[in-house]
């Protein structure tokens, strides 16, 4: 019969038609989800590279270094004075006292560094011994080429402060014809340990005068004791040849 055979086509039609249609939606259905772990390892996640920068050209123009301890300002170095070198132990000039000279200036004995020295001391209201001594001195000096003239100072130092001010002295070189001689007055004490290191000795009397050594002494350039003259009207032959050797008279 053509009617069953018809049916059979159009039913054979309808089930090709519901195929594809399953097999269509089937294709648009999200993956159905499973359990358990993965059956295979995962790649591992890699970050995006970033990109480049360009060059800071701040930091290029002013490049850093490290940090160091600030450098010293230098400084040029201080002229060492000529005078700065140890003493030696037996120079006079280790008695450090100041004292005030004829001008009223004070004065340290160290003034005299790097000369000869003639020293005598004395007070100026003495009216026998201390004129005597300074004639003898005077005579030393005189006796004296030109070039050791400047290179030879005398020294008078007052063992008695409290009646020989700075006027009194100069009062006395003007008595005594004295000029470019160095007067010295100071403290008692000072006058007492200066005059036991010359090797002199003086008392007080009741009068205010004194008793005293009579003593002129020759000190090289450093404050040592080259010559000691004991007495009165002493010719100048032996403190002239300590003084040339220390001086040579065409030096």
């Amino acid at each position: 019969m053509t009617y069953p055979t018809q049916l059979s086509s159009r039913i054979s039609s309808v089930f090709a038609l519901g195929l594809l249609c399953v097999a269509l939606v089937g294709c648009n259905q999200p993956p159905a989800e499973t359990s358990g772990k993965p059956t295979g390892a995962e790649p591992p996640v890699v970050a995006p590279a970033k990109p480049p920068t360009a060059p800071d050209k701040t930091a290029a123009a002013h490049p850093t270094e490290p940090a160091v301890a600030p450098a010293p300002i230098p400084r040029p170095p201080s002229p060492k004075p000529a005078a700065a070198t140890a003493l030696p132990d037996d120079s006079v000039y280790l008695v450090t006292s100041s004292w005030k000279n004829q001008h009223d200036k004070p004065q340290k004995l160290s003034a005299l560094r790097g000369k000869v020295v003639v020293v005598s001391m004395v007070f100026t209201h003495c009216k026998y011994a201390c004129p005597r001594l300074v004639s003898d001195m005077q005579k030393v000096e005189k006796k004296l080429s030109a070039a050791q003239k400047k290179d030879v100072r005398f020294l008078l130092v007052s063992m008695d402060p409290e009646r020989d001010t700075p006027e009194r002295l100069r009062t006395f070189a003007k008595e005594h014809h004295i000029a470019g001689w160095t007067l010295l007055t100071g403290p008692a004490g000072d006058v007492r340990v200066l005059n036991a290191v010359l090797g002199g000795r003086y008392k007080k009397a009741p009068s205010g005068d004194f008793a005293h050594s009579n003593l002129v002494i020759v000190l090289d350039r450093q404050g040592r004791i080259k010559h000691r003259q004991e007495g009165l009207d002493i010719a100048p032959t032996e403190a002239l040849a300590a003084i040339a050797k220390l001086s040579p008279a065409g030096s």
